[in-house]
C-alpha cells in the first residue's frame, strides 16, 4: 500500500518558529534553528548558514529543513517511481532501448510546473522506465492500492496485464483474454509489472557521487514532487536548484522557494516505506476498518506522537498486520512507534514486530501505547532475516484505568523506521 509521500523528517514539536521565521532547520545533534533567509545558499563558492549555523557542517549535518509557509498538495497526472519518488508530469511517449545512445528502455515526460528541465525553455525530460511502479494520467491522485499488472481505463474498465509493452501510441497488454491495447488518451493509470524495488532503492545509494560521505537528500514540493538525489550533484543558478535523481536522465530544475521540505540521510540508511509492504490481516472491533499508509498517519496527516514528528513511516491502526520484505544487506531496524497526537490522550494499542510470519519469533513488542506519551524508541538485528511483519495490536485486554476500550482511538505511528544496510 503505497499512499503518502516520503521524505526522512524528524522534528521536535517542542521547537516553534517565531511569526516571521520561514525556515527552521534541525540539525543532527537535534538542534534547531529559526530564521527568515538563508545567507548564501544560491553562491555555489560558499557554505549556506542560517543564524551562522552552518547547514552542511561534516560534524553536524542538517537532517531537516523545513519551510514554514508552504504546503504540499499533489494531483494527476504523475508517475510514480518504486522507491517512492514523484513526479508531476504527463507520459508523452514511450521509446525502446537504444544501444547507441546508452539508453534503457525510457518515457519521455513533460513536466509541470514549477518544475522544468534544467536547460532553459526545456520541460521534457527522460525517465528509466524500469524505475516507474505506476504513471497516473488523469488529474486526480491514486488512491487505490499498488497492484503491479494492473491498468485502469478512463471509461472504468479494468484488466491485469502480465506484460506491457509500451510506444509512442500507447501500450499493447498481454492479458489471460489475450491482447488489450490502449491510447495514453485512454488510461487513467498503469501499475508496471515486474518492477524490481530492492533495485531502484539501491540505486539511489549507489549513484554517482563527488563526494563518498555525502548525505543522499529527499525533496517535497509544493505541486506534491518528492525526489530523492545525491546532495554532492545539486546544481545551482539564481534561485533555481538543480536535482537529477536516479531515475532521471536529465537534471529537473526546482526553485528554492517552491521547496517545502528538504531532508537528509546517511548512504547506509533506507527507510522502511520504501520498500514492499503489503496487508496480512486486518480487522476491526467496531466494524470499521482504517487502511494503513505509507507515511502519513491512517488520517492522512503528518505523523506525529509526543514530541516527535515524521514525514517518513506508517500509519496503522488497530488490528493490523504489514509484512516488508527486507534486503539481505540488511543490518537492523531503529524506529519511534507511539499513538498519534491527533487523539488527545485517547486510543490503547500494543505493537510487535515479527521475523516472517505473525507467531513467529518476536523480534520486538512495545508494551501498551497511550495517548499523549512519548513514542518508544527501538532497534533491532536483521541480520539473515527476510521479512518482518509489524503488527499493531487491540490494548484492550488488561489495559491500564481509564485507557479506551476495544479499538477506539488505536491510530499507531511507525515514526522514520530507518534499515541500515551494509
Amino acid at each position: 500500500m503505497r499512499f503518502g509521500l516520503c521524505a526522512a523528517i524528524v522534528v521536535a514539536l517542542s521547537v516553534h518558529a517565531k511569526a516571521n521565521d520561514r525556515y527552521t532547520v534541525i540539525f543532527r545533534n537535534g538542534d534547531a534553528v529559526t530564521a527568515r533567509e538563508f545567507k548564501d545558499w544560491t553562491d555555489v563558492r560558499r557554505q549556506p548558514h542560517i543564524n551562522g549555523r552552518k547547514l552542511f557542517d561534516p560534524n553536524n549535518h542538517a537532517r531537516i529543513i523545513v519551510d514554514n509557509t508552504l504546503q504540499s498538495k499533489l494531483a494527476g497526472p504523475y508517475i510514480e517511481f518504486a522507491n517512492g519518488d514523484v513526479l508531476p508530469g504527463r507520459v508523452v511517449s514511450a521509446s525502446l532501448a537504444s544501444a547507441a545512445k546508452g539508453l534503457p528502455k525510457h518515457f519521455a515526460v513533460a513536466l509541470r510546473s514549477p518544475l522544468a528541465g534544467w536547460n532553459k525553455g526545456s520541460a521534457e525530460i527522460a525517465v528509466r522506465q524500469d524505475r516507474v511502479s505506476r504513471v497516473v494520467f488523469v488529474e486526480e491522485s491514486a488512491t487505490r492500492e499498488l497492484q503491479p499488472g494492473l491498468v485502469a481505463l478512463r471509461s472504468g474498465r479494468m484488466f491485469k496485464a502480465s506484460r506491457i509493452r509500451w510506444s509512442a501510441a500507447g501500450i499493447k497488454a498481454l492479458t489471460k483474454e489475450g491482447i488489450v491495447s490502449a491510447t495514453y488518451a485512454d488510461m487513467a493509470e498503469v501499475h508496471l509489472p515486474g518492477v524490481n524495488v530492492i533495485d531502484a532503492v539501491t540505486a539511489d545509494l549507489t549513484a554517482p557521487s563527488l563526494d563518498s560521505s555525502a548525505a543522499i537528500g529527499r525533496l517535497q514540493t509544493t505541486n506534491g514532487a518528492v525526489l530523492t538525489y545525491q546532495r554532492s550533484l545539486v546544481q545551482m543558478s539564481g534561485n533555481d536548484h538543480g536535482f537529477q535523481p536516479a531515475w532521471s536522465f536529465h537534471t529537473i530544475r526546482i526553485p528554492q522557494k517552491r521547496i517545502v521540505t528538504r531532508s537528509y540521510r546517511t548512504s547506509d540508511r533506507i527507510p522502511l516505506a520504501m520498500l514492499p509492504g503489503r496487508t496480512l490481516n486486518q480487522r476491526s472491533f467496531t466494524g470499521y476498518l482504517w487502511p494503513w499508509r505509507l507515511n502519513t498517519s491512517v488520517r492522512g496527516h503528518r505523523l506525529v506522537s509526543g514530541s516527535v514528528m515524521s514525514d517518513t513511516g506508517i500509519g496503522s491502526h488497530s488490528h493490523c498486520e504489514i509484512a516488508f520484505d527486507i534486503p539481505p544487506f540488511a543490518r537492523s531496524l531503529s524506529s519511534w512507534v507511539g499513538i498519534d497526537r491527533a487523539v488527545g490522550a485517547g486510543g490503547c494499542a500494543k505493537c510487535v514486530i515479527y521475523q516472517d510470519r505473525v507467531g513467529g519469533k518476536k523480534l520486538w513488542e512495545s508494551g501498551f501505547l497511550r495517548g499523549g506519551e512519548e513514542p518508544k524508541r527501538f532497534e533491532i538485528g536483521l541480520q539473515n532475516i527476510k521479512r518482518i511483519v509489524l503488527v499493531t495490536e487491540y490494548g484492550h485486554e488488561g489495559r491500564p484505568a481509564g485507557a479506551d476500550p476495544l479499538d477506539i482511538r488505536d491510530e499507531v505511528d511507525w515514526i522514520e523506521p530507518m534499515i541500515a544496510v551494509d
